[in-house]
């Protein structure tokens, strides 16, 4: 015996509304526009992920252009400016000569002292409690490292804490003129930070992404369930996503101009609920309504 199932499949597709706004609509009808949450419920496709990534990826923008000049800033004036600040220097089997009065200090614009040049002994080690800048430090027999910004990443860590520096031996060298340029050119160093800083953004939007989803995901059966016993509206799981993807644009939009300002709202974050709980709500009168309009005509 032949199913019609496959023909009223069809049939169903072919007489399912088209959507009057697309996604990019709903960027900023998302505000304010009843027939926006309608349209959304009613003939929108799917549990709206697509277009929340979306809305994440245009909402993060700001933030990651942000995080990208600090992290180029850091880069330049923790890392390249004390190694492109030293002079040209001499290796004679493994022992570093320079000429000049030790310590050997070079500073920056504001007068910190950034590198430190001592083949005398009187600085072995960073941090050097005199210049707490200083990132790189050259000794008798080797170079030192310390770079600063990785206080922000042990930041959890006690005070007691020290950071541990990284040295590299200069005895295998038995002749050799060390010319920072030329070294910085072998080691890419100018590729790999523009490789980093590429990298800023989709690390941005995948780890937000993810993270709002995944709760928004955990919220649609509650979300469904309040509709249902409060509006007394039934949706099903899926215009349930949707409506809830949607309705955390304004919320996006709130959370996205407090972390640019670094501003925060207190409360345990009950009025970020509040925004979200506030959408859906208008979604669901904006639906309950419509459909009274339609039943009337």
């Amino acid at each position: 015996m032949k199913t019609s199932l496959p023909s009223i499949h069809k049939k169903t597709q072919l007489t399912r509304e088209k959507p009057y706004y697309k996604a990019r609509h709903a960027f900023y009808l998302a505000f304010f526009s009843r027939q926006l949450y309608f349209d959304v419920i009613r003939r929108w496709q799917g549990l709206g992920v697509l277009y929340f990534f979306i809305m994440i990826s245009v909402m993060t923008l700001p933030h990651a252009i942000r995080l990208m000049c600090t992290l180029n800033n850091i880069i330049e004036t923790k890392i390249l400016l004390p190694i492109k600040s030293l002079p040209p220097l001499s290796i004679r089997s493994g022992e570093v000569m320079f000429h000049g009065a030790m310590p050997y200090l070079i500073k920056n614009n504001e007068g910190a002292v950034i590198s430190i040049i001592d083949t005398e002994g009187h600085i072995k080690q960073l941090p050097a409690p005199l210049y707490p800048l200083a990132s790189i430090l050259i000794t008798k027999n080797a170079i030192h490292f310390n770079f600063q910004f990785r206080d922000a990443l042990q930041a959890n860590l006690t005070r007691q804490t020290q950071r541990k520096e990284s040295v590299i031996s200069f005895e295998s060298i038995e002749k050799e003129d060390f010319w920072i340029a030329s070294w910085l050119d072998t080691t890419y160093v100018s590729v790999i930070k523009k490789i980093l800083l590429l990298t800023v953004y989709p690390v941005v939007v995948m780890l937000n992404g993810s993270l709002f989803m995944t709760i928004l995901l955990s919220m649609v059966l509650f979300a469904q369930l309040t509709a249902r016993m409060v509006f007394k509206v039934r949706l099903s799981f899926l215009e349930s996503s949707r409506l809830l993807f949607v309705a955390a644009t304004p919320l996006t939009a709130l959370c996205s101009l407090l972390v640019l300002f670094h501003w925060v709202i207190p409360g345990n974050g009950i009025a970020y609920i509040a925004v979200l709980a506030l959408y859906f709500s208008f979604g669901v009168l904006a639906y309950r309504q419509s459909n009274k309009v339609l039943m009337t005509r």
